[in-house]
């Protein structure tokens, strides 16, 4: 690919936050700018509906970017820089609440002109350069779109379409924003329901936020060659339409409540993620309530997803780090639902329909109750009592009892390699290891971090001795029936024989030659410090907690996970990796480029 980029004006395009609002439905941002340039006035004369939504998100991604204590540092240091005052960052969310319509207009004339416009192409490299300058992208421009070089008329103001405002709730914890007082953080507690979902809830009113978490076993571990990519499918219906909204209905409510949600596919379960202003959270459980139970599979609708999916396959198979990884899977599991693709295979997809579609969501999701989590800014069993007691309705005849799941086949991985024209090569190797509610798991934990990353054992020896590699990864993804401990390497083409044979060596050491004590205290350290610092966002706290009650641990383990971890020892360390590193039983996904005396001239 080659890449051109000009200036039309002496700055470049500046993107006003209080008028930027992305559609955020299911994670997918589909940009909606609420003024820019000649539409800028239309929001004045009816846009109260869309200023309350763009507020409302503003907040939560405020909240979002002090999320970690770093997120907060920097914010904090950002704000002393650009204003000298890091106080003003307190005052953050009254500022936004206090922009008008006017305020908008006034932004994105000022900004959103031609003359301020940088433009960026991207294009593959085997094309005919359009050798564009801005004189000649500013004539097309005046061809086209004539009225864009003008300057806006008070009578070329349009009223926008009335969006509603959305009701808000009750602010948690009083209303000053400057300070927040809340206790430490309550343990998680169970309180789940007799004949109705099991729920647990953590509360921790640190942040006014809250995420909950929605979710049903099986998905794509009940998939097979004929269903692959039909659990991705459903979820990305689910979000576009109920029998009572349509998908410009649910966007609207959502982000009105500034909330956010997310679609959880694993191998091992799947649902939805919410995120949300706390003060919204009752109103936006009950849209997800809607979005879940009440679906309508509309044809379009199906078409878009259809096309988009099959794009995602497209862009997933040139992933340079992804690709090698799905390959490794797939030579690991054989035969098995861990050996196909999240986003299912092409075939699939293109045949996916609305009866199909129903088909499986009254098979996966109407014949269980699912697994109910909520994290952050709550008050206990309120939600739980208030909504999800009465909100999932399932006839005791019709539930599924167990969940069938047929266990990896035992047998000899073998290598796939598909070929790029790129000068890179990527290639994952790795191994079948125990189920997800063993305790090995946390003695691989540990083995990850010494020996991954910058200072790691596989990276010192691969990339700063040997320089044979500018990518060493170590990492450990467990599953309910049994996960991989997989070494990934990204390296020239020319390397590639050279790169895999240290690989290897330095893997059989790691079977042979158990830590040092400096390695293994690291690689303790590391793993406790880098979940702790994970765990800080709710929704990830929430994913946590859903993985270690699906592969049947308590969720507990969670919270005590640095004593887990601080049981784990050195002699641990050398009985897995002998146990689980075996290089006659690994399996191996290659992403194989050429050289570059083999590429076309650019």
């Amino acid at each position: 690919y080659r890449e051109v980029a000009y200036s039309l004006g002496a700055t470049r395009l500046q993107m006003i936050r209080t008028i930027v609002l992305p559609q955020s439905v299911g994670g997918m941002l589909t940009g909606g700018i609420l003024a820019i340039s000649r539409g800028a006035g239309e929001v004045g004369q009816g846009g109260d509906g869309e200023l309350q939504r763009a507020r409302s998100m503003l907040e939560k991604y405020h909240y979002d970017a002090l999320t970690t204590a770093n997120d907060e540092a920097e914010q904090l240091a950002r704000a002393q820089a650009q204003a000298g005052d890091f106080r003003l960052l307190d005052s953050y969310v009254a500022r936004i609440r206090a922009v008008t319509a006017k305020d908008v207009q006034q932004a994105a004339a000022k900004y959103l002109a031609l003359t301020n416009t940088t433009v960026h192409e991207y294009e593959p490299r085997t094309t005919q350069a359009r050798t564009f300058t801005p004189e000649k992208f500013t004539e097309v421009v005046s061809v086209f779109a004539p009225a864009s070089v003008q300057p806006i008329k008070p009578e070329e103001i349009k009223p926008a379409v009335g969006l509603k405002k959305v009701a808000q709730g009750a602010e948690h914890g009083g209303s000053d924003e400057s300070v927040i007082i809340a206790e430490a953080a309550l343990p998680i507690k169970d309180f789940s329901v007799f004949r109705g979902p099991r729920a647990y809830v953590r509360e921790d009113h640190a942040r006014r936020q809250m995420t909950v978490g929605i979710f049903f076993q099986g998905g794509r571990l009940t998939e097979d060659q004929n269903t692959s990519g039909t659990t991705e499918m459903m979820l990305r219906c689910l979000l576009k339409s109920t029998t009572t909204r349509k998908a410009d209905l649910i966007a609207h409510e959502l982000e009105s409540y500034g909330g956010e949600i997310q679609i959880v596919n694993e191998a091992d379960f799947f649902g939805f993620t919410l995120d949300v202003l706390s003060r919204n959270s009752e109103s936006a459980v009950r849209l997800l309530l809607d979005i879940i139970e009440n679906p309508f599979f509309d044809k379009d609708e199906i078409a878009r997803e259809r096309d988009g999916l099959l794009a995602r396959q497209l862009q997933q198979r040139d992933d340079g780090l992804q690709r090698p990884l799905e390959l490794l899977w797939t030579s690991l599991y054989p035969n098995h639902p861990y050996g196909l693709p999240r986003y299912g295979l092409p075939a699939v997809i293109k045949s996916m329909s609305e009866e199909k579609l129903e088909a499986w969501h009254n098979r996966t999701v109407k014949r269980q109750f699912p697994l109910v989590i909520l994290t952050g800014d709550t008050d206990g069993s309120a939600l739980v009592a208030s909504i999800f007691t009465e909100g999932f309705k399932r006839s005791s005849s019709s539930l599924d009892q167990t969940l069938k799941v047929s266990l990896p086949s035992v047998g000899t991985p073998q290598e796939i390699v598909e070929q790029r024209s790129r000068q890179q090569t990527a290639q994952a190797l790795g191994f079948r290891t125990s189920e997800g509610k063993s305790n090995d798991n946390y003695a691989l934990a540990v083995m990850q971090n010494f020996a991954s990353g910058p200072g790691g054992r596989l990276f010192t020896e691969l990339r700063d001795r040997q320089s044979l590699a500018d990518t060493v990864l170590l990492n450990h993804q467990p599953r309910l029936a049994s996960g991989a401990l997989i070494a990934y390497t990204a390296t020239l083409p020319e390397n590639e024989q050279r790169a895999t044979d240290a690989l290897r060596a330095e893997l059989e050491k790691l079977s042979k030659v158990p830590p040092s004590d400096q390695e293994f205290e690291l690689g303790r350290n590391a793993a406790i410090g880098s979940y702790a610092i994970a765990l800080q966002a709710h929704p990830m706290r929430t994913l946590e907690y859903a993985r270690a009650i699906i592969f049947g641990r308590k969720p507990s383990d969670v919270e005590t996970q640095p004593d887990l971890i601080r049981a784990v020892k050195k002699e641990d360390i050398k009985r897995v990796a002998e146990a689980i590193i075996k290089l006659n039983q690994a399996g191996r996904g290659v992403v194989r480029g050429e050289t570059a005396s083999a590429l076309p001239a650019k």
